[in-house]
């Protein structure tokens, strides 16, 4: 049991969903000797002679435990020739194998099937397989235990169109746990990525989740300026365009005039709109107030050219509220004078003769 712990701690820690490599966890691992062969075949890029001895194995084991990890390692060799419909089948063996006995021959076939399954855009599957890894993964392997897997299953729910859900998942990933735990990370990349999955950024869209810019902002803004200032040059750049587009689309939303069918009723939406923009413009506010001195910023460029961007939004936004309030001033003044008038007096009876005929 001690040996898997080992296993499936310093083996999740080397394995991302970016590439597999044959600087695989296997090495980390002091196999029998019949799954050596296959080892050495998988290291230099031979998956068929490769295979052919962990079948030879399977054929033959007699160690349960062994036999999972014989799975694992036959689903490694598949992703290596781009099998994965077939590696997810090894896989799916050694979390049967693992089950009841050695939680640690199940989270990590769990963990390898989670990234195949997002690759391939096969989020329904994903959903599941990430609910099962949480359930099983060990003390070991805090940083993919309260972090990593958590904000990838956030992801998850929200590129399913599962918003509260989303929210939810998201929220529990607890800032305390996350400050305890990010140093665990592999490497920063690794821990701005799991600030994407937070973000709902981290996996490609199936189809238009629906939601509003707002919710985006206000829920995500912290994350992705963190990403967008400090991350890798790829994932800050992907930050920002998230950030440009979800403001650009909100301001949007709000610049819009609505339709008016009387001048009350312009009135009325006039000073709505004046609301809704001076909000706007306080979400930009917000977001500018959560930013590092400049000298603590990795992405100095980036991140100047983003705030002068957002220093045209709320111009904008300014000049709007502006001529609207001028708007509101005149009509105000109209009314008013059109108070003081003096009402019109109504004309006198027209005079008529009187009859004193009999």
């Amino acid at each position: 049991m001690k040996k898997a712990l080992l296993f499936l701690c310093v083996g999740l820690a080397m394995v991302r969903c970016s590439s597999w490599t044959s600087e695989s966890m296997l090495s980390t691992v002091d196999y029998p000797v019949e799954l050596k062969e296959a080892q050495y075949f998988l290291r230099n890029q031979n998956a068929e002679r490769a295979e052919a001895e962990v079948q030879k194995y399977l054929g033959s084991a007699k160690d349960v435990y062994w036999l999972g990890q014989a799975y694992i390692m036959l689903g490694e060799i598949r992703e290596s020739v781009g099998q994965e419909n077939l590696a997810i089948e090894a896989y799916k063996q050694a979390v049967r194998h693992g089950a009841g006995y050695n939680s640690a021959i199940t989270a990590q076939a769990l963990y390898r099937m989670s990234w195949i399954y997002e690759r391939t855009l096969q989020y329904n599957d994903l959903q599941i397989t990430l609910s099962d890894l949480k359930n099983v993964l060990g003390a070991g392997d805090n940083f993919i235990k309260h972090i990593e897997t958590p904000a990838r299953l956030a992801n998850t729910y929200y590129v399913l169109g599962k918003w509260d859900k989303a929210l939810a998942q998201r929220d529990a990933i607890h800032e305390k746990s996350f400050e305890q735990y990010k140093y665990l990370a592999k490497d920063e990349k690794n821990l701005f990525q799991a600030r994407l999955y937070m973000a709902f950024q981290g996996m490609k869209p199936i189809s238009i989740t629906p939601y509003k810019s707002q919710q985006i902002i206000d829920h995500c803004r912290k994350e992705l300026l963190e990403v967008a200032e400090m991350g890798t040059r790829d994932q800050a750049e992907k930050s920002v365009e998230v950030l440009s587009n979800e403001y650009e689309r909100y301001f949007t939303q709000v610049k819009s005039k609505p339709l008016s069918t009387t001048p009350i009723k312009m009135l009325e939406n006039n000073r709505q709109q004046i609301g809704e923009l001076a909000t706007f413009v306080d979400e930009i506010n917000q977001l500018r107030a959560l930013r590092r001195p400049p000298e603590l910023v990795v992405n100095k460029q980036l991140n100047v050219d983003f705030f002068r961007h957002m220093d045209v939004l709320e111009q904008n936004a300014r000049t709007i509220v502006h001529n609207l309030e001028f708007g509101l001033q005149k009509a105000q003044k109209k009314n008013n004078t059109d108070e003081k008038k003096p009402e019109p007096q109504a004309a006198p009876a027209p005079h008529r003769p009187v009859n004193n005929t009999l």
